[in-house]
């Protein structure tokens, strides 16, 4: 299993209009869970351009972040990756799924979910990638943090 990577390792912007507007809404989730982290003393790295991790940032304490970012409302089911799961099931509680939802002008407030140990809470259906089932209506531990007024 690859491992982090001292000072990050971000990925090579693309040109692509949809790969740009996905990594530009990852980014701005990188920025908001780094603000929220920096609260409690941590730093976090994005991993984002290392192959086969299994998560997109590892904050200064070792724990691992998967961002799942979405321009209108949260999902009913996310996919990981064989590389995501095998992450999770290894730290368990050291890994985190962070979804954020409403990321586009006018979709709703936009709004950030961090659930720790994600495979605890979630139906899994097996395909090529990996389905957590229910993630919008499942009673999981979450934190759950929403984003300051860009007006104020």
């Amino acid at each position: 299993m690859s491992q982090p990577r001292q000072g990050g390792a971000a990925p090579n912007e693309r040109s692509g209009l949809l790969g740009y507007q996905d990594r530009d809404k990852e980014k701005t989730v990188l920025a908001l869970l780094a603000g929220i982290l920096g609260a409690s003393g941590r730093t976090l790295e994005d991993q984002r351009g290392l192959q086969r991790l299994g998560a997109d940032a590892v904050d200064s304490a070792g724990h691992f972040y998967e961002i799942k970012a979405h321009g209108g409302p949260e999902p009913a089911d996310i996919s990981l990756t064989s590389a995501e799961l095998t992450r999770a099931l290894a730290e368990g509680s050291n890994y985190s799924l962070v979804i954020a939802s409403n990321l586009e002008e006018g979709k709703g407030t936009p709004t950030l979910r961090i659930i720790t140990d994600p495979l605890r809470f979630f139906e899994v259906e097996s395909m090529a990638d990996v389905k957590l089932k229910g993630v919008r209506d499942a009673d999981a531990d979450a934190t759950v943090w929403q984003w300051p007024d860009a007006e104020a």
